[in-house]
C-alpha cells in the first residue's frame, strides 16, 4: 500500500485496527481524517506524525508516573510526609515544564 490518502478500511489495514475502531476514534476526534461528502479520508503522512506524537505522549507519561512512584516511595518512609499524591503529580509536572524550557 503505497498511496498517501487511504480509506476507512485501509486506514484500518495499516494500523492493524478493525473498522469499526477506526469510526470510534473518528467520533471521537482521536484521529486526524478529512471528510470529503460522506467518506473519510486518511493523509499518510498525517497519520504517521499522529501516530509518533501519540506515542510520544504515552512515553512521557510512563516516566512521569515513574518519577512520581519513585517521589512517593521516598517521601513516605521518610518520616511520613505530608505530601499528597496531587502535591507529588504538581511538583513532577514542574520537574518537566523546568526541563523542557532549559
Amino acid at each position: 500500500m503505497n498511496r498517501d490518502v487511504m480509506s476507512v478500511k485501509e486506514i484500518a489495514q495499516y494500523l492493524g485496527f478493525g473498522r469499526a475502531k477506526i469510526y470510534q476514534l473518528v467520533e471521537a476526534n482521536q484521529i486526524p481524517v478529512v471528510k470529503i461528502g460522506n467518506q473519510y479520508r486518511f493523509y499518510k503522512p498525517v497519520i504517521d506524525e499522529w501516530l509518533r506524537e501519540v506515542s510520544m505522549t504515552a512515553l512521557r507519561e510512563k516516566r512521569l508516573e515513574e518519577i512520581a512512584a519513585a517521589v512517593r516511595r521516598r517521601a513516605k518512609p521518610k518520616g511520613g510526609t505530608k505530601l499528597s499524591n496531587t502535591d507529588i503529580n504538581r511538583f513532577v509536572h514542574q520537574l518537566q515544564t523546568h526541563r523542557a524550557t532549559r
